[in-house]
């Protein structure tokens, strides 16, 4: 008997929890995100996806060593959370650049709005 089995008696369902809490919190954002939204709420929205997120990745450490021989065990679960780092890495300087591209104007004409501080005295 594997690990994954007594998970799946232990947490019945969690699979799906964790899905649903993704869902959630993307399809929040995905529809009420804008300038004037709460930060109250988005920041209810991005803890049910870290949740949902948080614990799909570790049933997906499991799935991997599960899946290899004991032998391999260290290499297929380092293997995991490097190719983990670098998904966050590059999801990280995409959404970056995404919004460098798509805030600049909004950031230009809010600059543009207001007095210019330094010149005032």
């Amino acid at each position: 008997m594997r690990v994954g089995d007594h998970l799946a008696r232990v947490a019945p369902g969690g699979q799906r929890l964790a899905e649903e809490l993704v869902q959630a919190g993307r399809g929040y954002t995905a529809t009420q995100a804008g300038l004037l939204t709460s930060l109250v709420f988005m920041g209810a929205a991005m803890l049910c996806v870290g949740l949902g997120v948080g614990m799909t990745m570790q049933n997906f450490v499991l799935v991997v060593q599960n899946a290899v021989p004991l032998k391999d065990i260290g290499a297929a679960s380092s293997t995991v959370s490097f190719f983990r780092s670098l998904g966050g890495t590059i999801g990280v300087s995409a959404l970056g650049i995404l919004a460098a591209v798509l805030l600049k104007p909004v950031t230009l004409r809010t600059s543009l709005d207001q007095p210019d501080v330094t010149r005032s005295a």
